[in-house]
């Protein structure tokens, strides 16, 4: 880039600038040099009026003196007062030498009068000799004389009066040529210097915001147009170099982009996976992170049994997708781990959720703009879902651990009950048996009932002990509730003659183990109710979800309920509300749709889970 020559003189805005703030300058000093030189001519000026005017007094003050005979020494002192008046610096300094001027001319008169007629006579008039006819001649010189001194003041006033004037003329014309160079600067700044200036300021802006179309208009010859010219041809350069140069960099930023994208994607589900479990809440927010980063429309992780390949848990961002998996049986949605695309569902990618071999189900993203051809995308979303299957694989093996304490807790206190309450009620039996063996007949009749009462009161508790260590040793595998109610609606379906079903509609909500085991225990509770009074033939268990809150409802078509159902021997209502109040939920009992028993339970599903001691806490239940 070759830049132009510099202006020519006559063009150089900085001479035409140059000399209109000199000519100011100069002005300025003009004016502080008068200033200056005519405050240095008039010092002393006005303490020479005032001394000059005090000679009139002074010459007043010698008439009174002589007119009053005061003396020769009081007239000496007046005219040795005046005599230093009239010889003062100041008022000397005032008085010019040139012998024409008429300040000087009417000192000297002053002078002359003073030395040759007014200063004798004063001085023969205070001797006393003198006749009164010579004092009135000297009141009459005085006159004279004082009307000299109007004279030489009025001069000195004219003169320090004309200094003054002279001053404001000299100043006041430094003052408009000041204004007028002022006046031009502003009119040479507003139409040549501002205009292309704005201009300039307004181009640079622009190339810092990386728009380089712009060009200066104002290219003269003075500085701002060379300057124009210059920044015109810097542009044009810049601008064929930045677009090389963003060709080039956007490629990088790309490639950069994407990793930082893959990065943060990583960090942000990690993030969220480590701090909460992986509830419903925190495993939709991942979905959002995945979504966010990869652009993708909707995003689904749909999470299955392992052995049958059931739809337990769904979590969209959106309702409707994906549309084809909407039943528990979704094999052909979420496959079987193996398969990189599920079947039937176009534009959706499909990444298997599985860790060490075990499967828990695929997430299904709705990106036309990721295929499986682009492998790093694929391979980003494939550690995602690792992630997503080790937090699931952690929180089961958590789960599990504390279900398996949970009953170990159970044998224990069903071990410590049978080897205590167990054989102290055996012994009672016992003891009743002999207590009544070793009665003699002809006893009375209440006797023989309170033995009765006693012995069906020991059996009734000793029974219901059976039963509770039964209950005690239920145990409840790693698959879950619904196994386990299965298993419990076969056994007394069996033990009973009964018909059971079991209908969940949980949708894969989970429950904790301390719920599944209450949940579990009120429904055998129930069950065992139902073959031992309710004389029925069939026995429906229905479990479900419904805003937030976990409802399991007993229904059988037996004989109905009692009417003092609160007994407890034959329903077991007392621990089946302890259990109740454990799961901070609500029993209710009453008709069910067939003419038998209902039984519903109804407890919020997200409950905080309840301390390691659960056990020991259903054993005071009991």
């Amino acid at each position: 880039m070759t830049l132009p020559p510099l202006p020519p003189l006559r063009d150089s805005l900085l001479w035409r600038m140059g000399l209109l703030l000199g000519g100011i300058a100069l002005l300025a000093l003009i004016g502080m040099s008068n200033a200056l030189l005519t405050a240095v001519a008039s010092a002393g000026d006005a303490a020479a009026i005032n001394i000059a005017g005090s000679l009139r007094m002074q010459s007043y003050r010698i008439a009174t003196r002589l007119g009053a005979a005061a003396g020769p020494a009081a007239v000496r002192d007046e005219l040795d007062e005046f005599e230093r008046r009239f010889t003062h610096p100041q008022l000397l300094h005032a008085i010019p030498a040139d012998a024409g001027d008429a300040r000087r001319l009417d000192y000297s008169a002053l002078a002359t009068q003073w030395h040759e007629r007014l200063r004798p006579l004063a001085l023969e008039l205070g001797s006393g000799a003198a006749r009164p006819e010579r004092l009135r001649t000297a009141l009459a010189e005085i006159d004279d004389f004082v009307a000299g001194i109007d004279g030489f003041v009025g001069r000195l006033e004219t003169h320090a009066e004309a200094k003054l004037t002279a001053l404001r003329w000299v100043q006041g014309a430094i003052l408009l040529a000041t204004l007028l160079l002022a006046v031009l600067a502003w009119r040479s700044v507003r139409l040549r210097l501002l205009p292309p200036l704005r201009e300039l300021l307004g181009l640079a802006d622009r190339v810092r915001r990386g728009d380089f179309i712009g060009r200066a208009e104002h290219v003269g010859r003075d500085e701002l147009g060379v300057l124009a010219q210059a920044f015109n041809a810097m542009a044009e350069d810049l601008s064929k170099m930045y677009a090389d140069l963003e060709s080039r960099v956007e490629a990088q930023t790309h490639a950069l982009r994407r990793s930082n994208r893959s990065l943060e994607l990583l960090y942000a589900t990690t993030r969220r996976l480590n701090e909460a479990p992986p509830t419903a809440a925190t495993l939709t927010a991942v979905l959002a992170e995945v979504e966010r980063y990869t652009g993708a429309r909707g995003s689904s992780l749909c999470l299955v049994d392992a052995q049958s390949l059931k739809l337990q848990q769904k979590i969209s961002t959106h309702p409707d997708f994906p549309k084809h998996c909407r039943k528990p049986e979704c094999g052909s949605c979420v496959g079987d781990g193996t398969s990189s695309e599920p079947a039937h569902l176009p534009q959706t990618l499909s990444v298997p959720v599985q860790e060490l071999g075990e499967y828990y189900g695929v997430l299904l993203l709705e990106a036309p703009g990721i295929g499986v051809e682009d492998a790093t995308q694929v391979q980003l979303l494939e550690t995602v879902a690792r992630h997503i299957a080790s937090t699931l694989r952690a929180t089961r093996q958590e789960v599990s651990k504390r279900r398996l304490a949970l009953l170990e807790e159970r044998n224990v206190i069903a071990r410590e009950l049978h080897d205590s309450l167990a054989q102290q009620l055996s012994y009672l039996k016992i003891q009743v048996s002999r207590l009544q063996s070793a009665l003699p007949d002809g006893q009375p009749a209440a006797v023989g009932e309170i033995l009765g009462e006693l012995r069906e009161g020991l059996s009734s508790a000793y029974r219901e002990l059976r039963e509770l260590l039964t209950t005690f040793r239920i145990t409840m595998a790693e698959d879950g509730l619904q196994p386990a109610l299965e298993r419990a609606l076969r056994e007394f379906g069996t033990r009973g003659n009964l018909a059971t079903v079991l209908d969940d509609r949980l949708n894969g909500h989970p429950l904790s183990p301390h719920q599944e085991i209450h949940v579990l225990q009120i429904v055998r509770e129930a069950l065992s109710n139902i073959v031992h009074h309710a004389r029925a033939r069939t026995a429906r268990v229905t479990l479900a979800h419904v805003d937030g809150r976990m409802q399991v409802t007993i229904e059988d078509d037996g004989v109905g309920l009692s009417d003092n159902p609160e007994r407890e021997r034959h329903y077991g209502l007392t621990i089946m509300r302890e259990r109740t109040r454990s799961l901070h939920g609500e029993l209710q009992l009453g008709r069910s749709t067939h003419g038998g028993t209902r039984v519903a339970l109804d407890f919020p599903a997200t409950h905080a889970e309840p301390p390691t001691d659960t056990s020991a806490e259903e054993s005071l239940h009991v």
